[in-house]
């Protein structure tokens, strides 16, 4: 594939660790960052020039702190933090500008841009790349949902259209329902990159680690997750000498996992809140079991597909997860333990099934792990994926 001549820049908001620090950011997915800087380098290593543009931005705290255009590298692969000013209403001003000043002095035809989701934040930088007749695509991680009020979706819906019209070499999705939220593009659907890293887990001793993390919402599964630990407590309160469960993450429903965990779950639960991705890694690296609870009826439930299953499986954790998304494309019942029903009791009796029986537990979580590793490698995704996008480059016509 010759396409020694382009670079291609992938526009997004992932937050290294000496960033994170430096602008007191605490609001980022370390699942996202790490789905988007391995997908980076795999595209590096399949052989084309690529770079990330960060926002480089969290949940404002209103601290007046203003931070400039800065630079770090992840994996080699250079990283271009926009400004940063932290002050309510003019911190999505200056973070548009700052992208669009520094998109300004880049883009030319042979410039290839993958804008990570539909943010207002880049729509400035996404009009001047039309205009100037640059390569357009969307990866489209996160869909407007369907189960919300017409009035919530329809600006959503409006700003999507907007990227569908602007970035027609093709779009990225992270799951096979994502295709009815285009507009007739070329797509490929790439859900991740496995981690090559051998992770061993010890099966021989009680407790096991139980891990749940990510969004802590109600549609994600976190009153299911304190429903089921209720019940286990009621009618088999032993299982907690065999199971501990540990969370990270925020959202609504963290305030009630913390006091859960301070309270009556004290000893059994622990609640380590959003933690720097090296202690990230650290508790999934000890973690025998990770959950998706994400529930089946919800429009995020369909629509997305959660970046964490890819990275528990890959390093060698059982997923116990419910059916959603594009889940029962990937696992059967050897590679993970899929819930029939999104319900506590059928959480509480697979919790059950495993520490009454963690070697059948380990067996799968093995299964698990060779599947992501045979079919998500980063020397295959990245080929996959700059054959997609020289594919769409060399058909498309990128004039406005």
């Amino acid at each position: 594939m010759n396409i020694d001549n382009y670079n291609i820049f992938y526009i997004t908001n992932v937050l290294e660790e000496t960033i994170k620090l430096q602008r007191n950011i605490t609001t980022d997915s370390p699942a996202a960052n790490r789905k988007v800087i391995s997908i980076c380098s795999a595209i590096r290593r399949a052989g084309a020039n690529v770079s990330i543009i960060s926002l480089g931005r969290g949940r404002c705290k209103n601290s007046i702190r203003n931070y400039q255009v800065t630079q770090a590298f992840v994996n080699d692969i250079p990283i271009v933090y926009m400004r940063y000013f932290d002050l309510p209403i003019i911190t999505h001003l200056v973070s548009m500008i700052s992208l669009f000043i520094y998109i300004l002095n880049i883009a030319n035809r042979k410039s290839i841009f993958i804008y990570y989701n539909f943010s207002l934040h880049y729509l400035l930088a996404l009009f001047f790349c039309k205009l100037k007749g640059s390569h357009c695509f969307l990866d489209l991680e996160d869909g407007y949902r369907h189960d919300q009020k017409e009035i919530r979706t329809l600006p959503h819906k409006f700003l999507l259209s907007i990227y569908n019209t602007c970035c027609r070499s093709g779009v990225i999705l992270a799951a096979e329902a994502l295709r009815e939220q285009t507009t007739g593009q070329n797509s490929l659907v790439c859900y991740g990159i496995t981690d090559e890293i051998k992770i061993y887990h010890d099966w021989s001793s009680y407790p096991l680690q139980v891990h749940l993390g990510g969004s802590l919402l109600e549609d994600t599964g976190a009153i299911l997750f304190l429903d089921t630990l209720e019940i286990l407590s009621t009618r088999n309160p032993d299982i907690f000498e065999k199971l501990r469960f540990v969370v990270t993450g925020f959202g609504e429903c963290a305030k009630k996992i913390d006091l859960a965990a301070k309270g009556k779950m004290r000893g059994f639960l622990t609640f380590y809140g959003n933690v720097p991705l090296t202690e990230y890694q650290q508790i999934i690296d000890n973690s025998h079991i990770g959950l998706n609870l994400r529930l089946p009826g919800t429009s995020m439930g369909a629509t997305t597909f959660p970046s964490k299953v890819m990275e528990a499986t890959s390093r060698g954790v059982l997923l116990i997860t419910t059916k959603v998304s594009d889940i029962p494309l990937l696992f059967d019942e050897n590679t993970a333990v899929l819930l029939d029903k999104a319900t506590p009791e059928s959480l509480a009796s697979a919790l059950e099934s495993i520490a009454q029986n963690p070697s059948k537990a380990a067996e799968i979580a093995s299964n698990g792990q060779l599947l992501m590793r045979s079919k998500f490698s980063a020397a295959a995704v990245g080929d996959t994926l700059l054959r997609f996008i020289y594919e769409n480059t060399t058909l498309s016509n990128p004039h406005p």
